[in-house]
């Protein structure tokens, strides 16, 4: 069984320790939607406090560490039922050393995809002012470029 890899959270976005923060300004420091915390609310990943006569959701320093924890999740590329089982109680995520290889791994791929792009860019900029048709380059492309199908021209109707 692969060794476990604990990747603890910077606590520099975090909400202040005194005070509860509404969801107004927790979406707004993490830059979320109000929906997007209701959803996550939804799935069970989060669970805010309510205390006031309104039912309004507030979150403490601990919630906003979880959604921290959740935002990392998802630019680690995770799906949001992979955050909630790595997620641990002191809102760390726990990721065995073979999934973090895979997605280091995906990174790489997708790294040297935009770098294939980027010399294929610098191909066509250098060509100067002439006219240059731009083909794919892999299968792939030809394959993903044929299976779109076709806009009809967009015309006005009075």
């Amino acid at each position: 069984m692969p060794q476990a890899v604990k990747a603890h959270l910077r606590n520099d976005q975090g909400c202040d320790m005194s005070a509860r923060e509404t969801i107004a300004d927790v979406a707004h420091r993490f830059c979320l939607t109000h929906r997007t915390l209701r959803f996550w609310e939804a799935k069970g990943l989060l669970t805010p406090y309510r205390r006031e006569a309104r039912g309004r959701r507030t979150y403490t320093a601990e919630d906003c560490q979880r959604i921290a924890a959740i935002v990392d999740g998802q630019k680690l590329g995770l799906t949001l039922e992979e955050i909630r089982d790595a997620l641990t109680a002191d809102n760390a995520l726990q990721l065995s050393e073979e999934r973090l290889g895979e997605l280091k791994a995906a990174a790489v791929a997708a790294a040297e995809e935009c770098a294939a792009r980027l010399r294929r860019i610098d191909e066509v900029g250098t060509a100067g002012s002439r006219t240059v048709r731009v083909m794919p380059e892999t299968p792939a492309q030809v394959a993903a470029n044929t299976a779109r199908p076709a806009r009809a021209p967009l015309r006005m109707v009075r």
